[in-house]
């Protein structure tokens, strides 16, 4: 019996090893820690094998659609203020990222070379739509996600500081 249990006891060890790195990051739970504005709700989501692809309308102003990339990550965080009595006045902020699936762009001080956007979705004249983040910190370290906008990307940005634990 003692030879059995002696047998089995790598893939114990195995199978209840806490998950680390990369893994942590696109397989495990999250939790936001940061503090969510009042009045609304925060999520966050990470896709795999995607491809943030950022593209210009008529305008100049920069939007994204997704596409299939293996290998690749899109990490999205949005947070949607409760509506009230007005039907136009629902207010969502959204940061959206790329990186790859050893999260090798994510320890930098500065993620202007980063594939990542801050949107304002809001029935609010020359306010909505997707910016380019210029400044800011983005990074991931001992399973938790940081990320620095900068202050005042749109005039009343809610959204300027995430972090989001991950086991």
């Amino acid at each position: 019996m003692k030879n059995i249990i002696l047998a089995f006891l790598p893939f114990l060890l195995i199978a209840c090893a806490s998950k680390k790195g990369p893994a942590a990051f696109t397989e495990g739970k999250c939790r936001i820690e940061s503090r969510c504005p009042d009045e609304g709700n925060c999520g966050f989501e990470v896709l795999k094998d995607k491809s943030l692809i950022i593209k210009s309308d008529g305008t100049g102003k920069p939007y994204y659609t997704l596409e299939d990339a293996p290998g690749k990550i899109v990490a999205r965080y949005t947070y949607a203020a409760k509506s009230g009595k007005y039907q136009d006045d629902a207010y969502t902020e959204e940061v959206i990222f790329e990186t790859d699936s050893e999260l090798s762009n994510l320890h930098k001080s500065n993620p202007k070379d980063a594939k990542m956007l801050f949107g304002v979705h809001c029935f609010c004249r020359d306010k909505a739509g997707f910016y380019k983040v210029g400044k800011g910190l983005l990074d991931y370290q001992d399973n938790k996600l940081i990320i620095k906008l900068q202050d005042n990307i749109v005039e009343g940005q809610k959204t300027d500081l995430v972090m989001v634990s991950f086991k």
